[in-house]
């Protein structure tokens, strides 16, 4: 199974760039001798570089934002562009950034390793210095090797109940939630012996944490909490203030929630600041969709927590501290330099 790029997030329909599609960056990490957070954060920025597109939810929440603000047609394309062009830079950049970090703490302990004791070695002791972790020199044979998939009479229903699901939502308009209940009902009709198996599989500590920040965040709708936040804002009085607030707004809350239900709350704001003559309303909207949608490597969010949910047990702890990590720094940079470039700038 391959973990999605941005051309299939450009044309997916669904609000979380990227699923669980750990086991595939994982495999090639350890054939690659990479690190495994390191592929896991290019497939995020990957899934984040189309995701604003036209079909994608970002990309309609973020049109509509231009469309109050008054601009359109060739505004599209410079949003989608901006954020993609910004992505892939910034793929290269976490690729690059992880890859040198390990390579020095691995320097250091080779260093700090007594010389010509071979039964301490990396090669000899099964350690594996791109995983950070005790991987047997049989079990890298094992990933290494290419595995044939056979395609079953339930493999075909499944793709088939995929492409259906598709239709049903983007075509008949039918929810997605019941949608996809009826479609799993359906295959669990045809092989009730699959229903245990899949239920046990499920990423159910993922799964909860994602619905529990949802829930938070729902409450904090329901009680007021996001109007006074939205108010806040409104009333800086500059609007190049206010647009750079958003934008760390956005990455704090989508940092622990969902980026379409964070861009959703926050779009009523945004729209009186891009409107503004003195400011570029394709550099406010792509300033505040990249901030929102970048910190989705946050384990707390909805992609962090699914490719949490793909790791392997004995990783969980590392990816954890590595993606929350990297989407601090996020949280921290880049509002700041969107903000620069898209706002100040009107680079886009």
């Amino acid at each position: 199974m391959r973990h999605r790029g941005p051309p299939v997030c450009a044309a997916d329909a669904s609000d979380t760039p990227t699923p669980p599609r750990g086991p595939s960056p994982i495999k090639l990490t350890r054939r690659r001798q990479q690190r495994p957070e390191s592929r896991h954060l290019v497939v995020i920025q990957g899934a984040n570089a189309g995701a604003f597109s036209p079909v994608n939810p970002f990309g309609v929440i973020a049109n509509d934002m231009l469309d109050q603000a008054g601009a359109g047609g060739a505004a599209t394309l410079r949003l989608f562009l901006s954020v993609f062009v910004f992505n892939a830079v910034l793929a290269v950049i976490a690729y690059a950034v992880v890859q040198s970090i390990v390579e020095r703490i691995n320097r250091r302990s080779h260093d700090a390793t007594p010389t010509g004791d071979a039964a301490d070695s990396p090669a000899d002791s099964g350690l594996d210095p791109a995983g950070g972790g005790a991987t047997t020199v049989a079990e890298r044979t094992t990933v290494s090797e290419a595995t044939r998939v056979q395609a079953t009479p339930m493999r075909v229903l499944t793709l088939f109940g995929m492409g259906a699901l598709l239709v049903l939502t983007t075509v008949l308009g039918i929810d997605v939630g019941v949608a996809t209940l009826v479609i799993a009902l359906a295959l669990i009709i045809v092989r009730p012996s699959v229903q245990k198996p899949v239920i046990e599989a499920m990423p159910w500590s993922a799964i909860l944490l994602v619905t529990g920040i949802v829930t938070y965040v729902g409450m904090l709708e329901t009680i007021g909490a996001l109007d006074d936040l939205q108010e806040g804002i409104a009333g800086l009085g500059n609007p190049s203030l206010a647009a750079l607030a958003v934008s760390y707004v956005v990455g704090v809350v989508s940092a622990f929630a969902s980026t379409t239900g964070t861009l959703t709350v926050i779009g009523p704001v945004v729209a009186p600041i891009a409107a503004d003559p003195t400011l570029s309303a394709v550099g406010v909207v792509t300033a505040v969709g990249i901030s929102s949608s970048v910190v989705d490597t946050s384990p707390m969010s909805t992609s962090g927590a699914l490719l949490m949910a793909s790791a392997p047990p004995r990783l969980e702890r590392m990816f954890f501290r590595a993606l929350l990590v990297w989407a601090i720094a996020m949280i921290v940079v880049v509002p700041m330099i969107t903000w620069l470039l898209f706002v100040q700038l009107g680079i886009g």
